[in-house]
């Protein structure tokens, strides 16, 4: 998508200015009607997805409900951690990311559909205990609820390494200019938009928690141990 809208403004078919209106991230085009210039941890989300705007694998969309806002500890208990209550706060909005992150993945695995896994639109949908079932029912394995944690976030890093390979960096995991340069013009969060040095402490923190150097590739200890994985599945 990214190319081809390039090479439509190469052949003329539209101005060059028409690339900064252009909603992709890593080429894929936005598939979600959120305003992600308000709610930071869903822009953030979308920023780092592996395969482009993707709302199916980061789309953390329990920061719209009040009730869990409103409650410090039961929003903490559900992404192992503090996560400011404001929709429109920086504030540990990545380990809301990181959290989504790794049970959609797990969740993908495991054939589930993303409008009926946890976290996605509820608190109380099935996640990473029903999961952990599924695998013991259908396989046999036994999986404690870390080491399917631990398998989401080795799929992400499993896909960064490919990503790395081919040419993705820190600088693709960003957003279209117009959510950074272009206010929100309505409503309660009216002025709102993405502030660059926000965002981009929210993401060298994001990196930190998910074991990946401020290139976004994972670091050395994790890439030792994910080629490791690897070999002994063969």
């Amino acid at each position: 998508m990214l190319a081809d809208s390039a090479r439509a403004v190469e052949r003329g078919h539209y101005p060059v200015e028409a690339l900064k209106y252009r909603m992709t991230v890593k080429g894929l085009w936005q598939s979600d009607p959120h305003d992600a210039r308000i709610l930071k941890a869903f822009a953030l989300g979308l920023a780092v997805a592996t395969r482009g705007m993707d709302h199916l694998r980061n789309r953390v969309t329990l920061e719209i409900n009040s009730k869990i806002n409103d409650d410090p500890a039961f929003k903490a208990e559900l992404y192992g951690g503090p996560v400011s209550a404001e929709p429109n706060s920086y504030i540990d909005k990545e380990r809301a990311v990181r959290a989504c992150e790794n049970i959609y993945a797990v969740g993908d695995s495991v054939g589930m559909c993303r409008f009926t896994t946890k976290l996605f639109n509820s608190p109380s949908l099935p996640g990473m205990e029903e999961f952990q079932q599924q695998l013991a029912n259908v396989t046999g394995l036994q999986f404690s609820l870390g080491e399917l944690d631990r398998v989401g976030l080795n799929i992400m890093g499993v896909e960064r390494l490919i990503n790395y390979r081919l040419g993705v960096r820190r600088k693709d995991d960003t957003l279209p200019d117009r959510w950074f340069d272009e206010p929100n013009t309505s409503g309660p969060f009216k002025g709102e938009h993405i502030d660059r040095q926000e965002f981009d402490r929210m993401l060298s923190r994001f990196y930190e928690i998910s074991s990946l150097t401020q290139e976004g590739v994972p670091n050395e200890a994790f890439s030792a141990e994910l080629l490791t994985t690897m070999g002994a599945s063969r």
